[in-house]
């Protein structure tokens, strides 16, 4: 039995000393290539063993695996199913890097309610001209009424227009978008954006309302104001700033004279023909126009105080300071038209129900008339306009016995070929190098014969 044993035993060391998988007829006919193509075959096996070993413990050392799975034009409907999965690594670049945010973005916005009135028209306005103003008492409100109600509505227009040309340039500008974004990404960078644009809006408009307030004592209504603003419209607000308090300072400075005498008004003749100025007082006679341009007084007709309206120096200043409480009330409004002549014309009052009576106009004013700013985006058109050519996302799963067996033989079959084709040659190299310098440092014996 134990001889049995030992006989196999010699088989197999002698099967492992002399394979020989490089066989050809060179290993066959000499002994240097069938010593280098045992070796070889050893160096073969030991390779061929370790790579399996090592991708086998890795295989099995990962816990998980990673797959990248593309898809080709993608729905939004598909989008919206993958984001809802919330896969690892989802990618979706759009096909066009810059979309303008008209192109997925609407505005509505509704002006406060006066600017839709009758109190902004022709019809309202030019019931308050009359031949008669001059031999009026200064704060009757018949005075300034005209230039209040002008100036309502050029402060209507000139939001809106405002409003108009901030969102036109919003629409024109463009979101950088390398990827989808998600609709939460999306409506909290647009609403960050639509908060800067009404900001921005905001700024150029006060700035524009500083231009009439300046100009106001120079008897600037409605066209004229318009005239200015377009003007000072393509100016750096900077540049128009310093330019308005130039302006502020050298109308208030110099005294000039309102058209309705509202802030100076002549106190006697000179024998020459030339007049005294003397400065208007509001507030029981304690501001006086000469000092502060400010100041006001509570609006009458015949001893009848309107409610809300103040007058003063300058038209502008006393309106922004008042409030239209009056245009909220019929019995107001029906007075008003008794006073003023009015022809047998129904008015509608404010509805108190969308806007309170209280507010300033200057509180108004600096609202940019804007009773309510509502943004809306429209995803769907945003998805359409990114056009994403596909999306790639990554799934992990557990390694499975499966795939450890096909990465094996995958490997296996690759390294076969490359270790077949390489290992021997480099064997050859190795035997040739070795062989060379044996041959090197051989000694050379001399062999001397002996005489005796």
């Amino acid at each position: 039995m134990m001889q049995s044993l030992a006989n196999i035993a010699n088989r197999i060391r002698t099967f492992v000393l002399q394979l020989n998988l490089f066989e050809d007829e060179r290993t066959r006919l000499d002994q240097f290539h069938l010593r280098t193509a045992i070796i070889s075959t050893r160096v073969y096996v030991t390779l061929l063993t370790l790579a399996v070993i090592v991708v086998l413990v890795a295989l099995i050392s990962l816990e998980t695996q990673s797959e990248a799975i593309i898809i080709r034009n993608p729905s939004e409907a598909n989008y919206q199913t993958l984001l809802k999965k919330n896969l690892a690594q989802l990618l979706c670049p759009c096909s066009r890097i810059t979309i303008p945010y008209g192109n997925f973005t609407s505005t509505a916005i509704a002006y406060h309610p006066v600017c839709s009135s009758v109190f902004v028209t022709n019809d309202w306005i030019r019931h308050f001209f009359s031949s008669d103003i001059g031999k009026l008492y200064q704060p009757d409100f018949r005075v300034l009424a005209s230039s209040y109600f002008q100036l309502l509505a050029a402060l209507c227009f000139h939001a809106k227009r405002s409003v108009h040309d901030a969102l036109d340039d919003f629409d024109s500008e463009t979101l950088i978008t390398p990827s989808v974004f998600t609709q939460d990404n999306l409506n909290s960078y647009i609403q960050e954006k639509t908060n800067d644009t009404f900001t921005n809006a905001l700024s150029i408009f006060r700035s524009k309302t500083y231009i009439s307030k300046q100009t106001e004592p120079f008897n600037i209504v409605n066209t004229q104001m318009r005239n200015a603003l377009d003007q000072f419209q393509l100016s750096v607000p900077r540049t128009f700033l310093r330019r308005l308090d130039f302006i502020r300072d050298v109308a208030h400075g110099n005294g000039y004279v309102s058209r309705t005498s509202s802030n100076w008004y002549i106190e006697s003749v000179l024998t020459n023909g030339l007049g005294i100025m003397a400065p208007r007082s509001y507030g029981n006679k304690n501001c006086s126009c000469g000092i502060n341009a400010s100041c006001t007084s509570l609006a009458t007709i015949d001893k009848w105080i309107i409610p809300g309206f103040l007058v003063g120096c300058y038209p502008l200043e006393s309106l922004l300071q008042s409030t239209l409480e009056c245009l909220y009330d019929l019995t107001c409004i029906n007075r008003l038209k008794n006073v003023t002549k009015f022809s047998n014309i129904t008015f509608r009052p404010l509805d108190p129900t969308l806007s309170s009576h209280n507010v300033t106009v200057q509180s108004l004013v600096d609202v940019l008339m804007i009773d309510q700013w509502e943004s809306n985006i429209i995803y769907e058109n945003y998805y359409t306009a990114c056009s994403a050519p596909s999306c790639t996302y990554v799934i992990i799963e557990q390694v499975n016995l499966v795939y450890m067996i096909t990465t094996i033989f995958g490997l296996y079959g690759g390294l076969t070929i490359a270790f077949k084709v390489i290992v021997p040659i480099l064997m050859t190299i190795v035997q040739y190098l070795i062989m060379h310098r044996r041959r090197r440092v051989e000694p050379v014996v001399d062999v001397i014969p002996y005489r005796e």
